[in-house]
């Protein structure tokens, strides 16, 4: 899995060189530019590093930034072992996809055309703005990543309204972007509205830097051949021009368009974001300890327990974006959440509350997965301490491992017909009419599209064939991929809520025995069709 990219010394110099020379004409003056190693952009051209100058530095020290450093980029996945050196957080993601919008930015600035046009109309700080949109993309994240959207039944896309408020309204982070070039949050959102240059999908689309970060990324913490996926994705961004395109509607645009020896790279692209999200993101038990998370949390706000975590649940549940308190909304992330649970009093705990406790904690075998993703020195390489008394109760809290086994009952597939057939044998079973009367029961299920490729207005992919001509993905005459579509559900069962609803152990194990029968015939299943597989090779 090792990358194939061979940079020299004389090639890593060269483009620091351009890095420095790039910054200094869009900011307009020169800065120290800082270095810093990231394995999974070997295959960039950065060829392994994210160059900073000096004021964004100053800007990751701001407390929004800092907090992204204790959140985990995929939420619980932690929580599983198959999935335990997933420990890479939100700030590296970030980065990341700075580091490849830093190169969009040069790429596209080394035309003369189009650096022509940037200083004759003033448009070079739009270029800023868009390596800064990357760079924040993602900062209104809660807790464990989408985790807290569930838990706290918040729409998808919220958390980039909230991210939007914070480069306007927490004085800190605007007051740093100001430092960076005067009026730049004003001028990134201006960028996104003009869809400068038509680069708005590569900040939102169906091939963006967003998904080209963390399809390399998290391949890599999994554990999955990344080295690939590098290579393509640097070269999809190194490959595409803008070009003026009439779209089916008749809408005249600016767009990029990827060229035609890039066709291939595409579908790979879209092959392995359809794979991902199946077989990673989308996991049974992944999702599963999400819904574990929002019992806790449904648990805690209705208990008489006061605490600040249960304070910053009930000031964001169902919040609209701008009625969040930003300050307040900072001042917790991963280790903070998990403090504010570790910290419950045991004297004000029900025993459902107390159970649901124990589910949020990570098996002991875990946790130092955790502190080597959480636990973040200073300068003087020295921990808080709070930090370390978070790792003591942390370390002092027994075994969860076998208790939550026990307690949440997933079923291990997201095929729809099989969580379906599931779902309805357990409303039989529960006397339950209606799917709105299954969470508060205990029943949690849930589902998620997953798409290989949506031609959402804004989003597209285009391509052009061997004679210039282009071609929106779907309708491209070369296309091979079958355009693959799944409503990917899941169901899993939070023993200590069933109980809680005074359903008798008899039903309850009848219920757990469903899923425990159909667990066993599925597994069965995989390994017959494994065997099956290495028998025809």
């Amino acid at each position: 899995m090792n990358s194939t990219r061979k940079m020299t010394v004389a090639d890593r110099i060269k483009y620091r060189e351009e890095v420095e020379k790039f910054f200094e004409e869009i900011l307009g003056r020169k800065e120290k530019i800082y270095a810093e190693k990231d394995v999974t952009l070997l295959d960039s051209k950065s060829a392994g590093f994210v160059y900073i100058p000096e004021s964004i530095q100053r800007l990751l020290n701001t407390t929004v930034m800092k907090r992204q450093e204790k959140i985990m980029q995929n939420g619980n996945d932690l929580y599983d072992e198959s999935q335990k050196y997933m420990y890479h957080t939100r700030l590296q993601h970030e980065k990341g996809a700075y580091a490849r919008a830093l190169e969009i930015a040069m790429y596209l600035y080394s035309k003369p055309e189009i650096k022509q046009i940037a200083e004759n109309k003033g448009y070079k700080k739009y270029f800023l703005a868009f390596i800064m949109n990357a760079l924040t993309h993602d900062i209104g994240h809660g807790p464990f990543s989408h985790t807290e959207e569930t838990v706290l039944g918040l729409p998808k896309g919220w958390h980039e309204d909230v991210g939007e408020r914070m480069t306007t309204d927490q004085a800190e982070f605007a007051n740093a972007l100001n430092n960076v070039q005067a009026g730049l949050p004003k001028t990134m959102k201006e960028s996104k509205e003009r869809n400068f240059l038509g680069l708005n999908r590569f900040l939102e689309g169906q091939i963006d830097i967003d998904r080209a970060d963390f399809l390399v990324r998290d391949s890599y913490y999994a554990g999955l051949d990344y080295s690939r996926a590098g290579k393509f994705t640097f070269e999809l961004f190194e490959n595409f021009d803008i070009r003026r395109i009439t779209d089916k509607d008749g809408n005249t645009k600016k767009v990029p368009v990827f060229k035609a020896n890039q066709f291939a790279n595409v579908e790979q692209f879209l092959e392995k974001r359809f794979f991902n999200y199946d077989n990673i993101y989308y996991k049974p038990n992944n999702l599963a300890r999400e819904h574990a998370f929002r019992a806790f949390g449904l648990s805690l706000l209705s208990a008489e327990q006061k605490s600040k975590l249960k304070d910053f649940l009930a000031s964001n549940m169902n919040k609209k974006p701008e009625d969040v308190d930003l300050n307040k909304y900072i001042s917790v992330e991963d280790v903070r959440y998990l403090y504010g649970i570790l910290n419950l009093s045991d004297s004000d705990k029900t025993p459902e509350l107390g159970a649901l406790q124990k589910m949020c904690i990570p098996a002991k075998k875990l946790r130092e997965n955790f502190y080597l993703g959480l636990m973040n020195p200073d300068a003087n390489g020295e921990f808080s301490k709070e930090d370390e008394d978070f790792v003591s109760k942390m370390e002092n809290f027994k075994d969860t491992e076998q208790f939550y086994k026990e307690n949440c009952i997933v079923l291990q597939t997201n095929e729809e017909n099989e969580v379906d057939e599931m779902k309805a044998k357990i409303k039989e079973l529960l006397k339950i009419e209606q799917d709105e009367d299954l969470e508060q029961n205990g029943v949690f299920y849930w589902t998620r599209k997953l798409c290989m490729y949506k031609a959402k207005p804004g989003e597209e992919v285009y391509i052009e064939d061997e004679d210039g001509k282009v071609y929106e993905y779907s309708q491209h005459p070369k296309r091979r991929l079958e355009l693959k579509e799944k409503n990917a559900k899941g169901i899993c069962l939070i023993i200590p809520l069933l109980e809680s609803k005074g359903i008798s152990n008899e039903t309850i194990q009848k219920v757990k025995d469903l899923i425990n029968v159909r667990n066993e015939e599925l597994a069965m299943r995989l390994k017959k069709e494994r065997e099956d597989a290495k028998g025809e090779r």
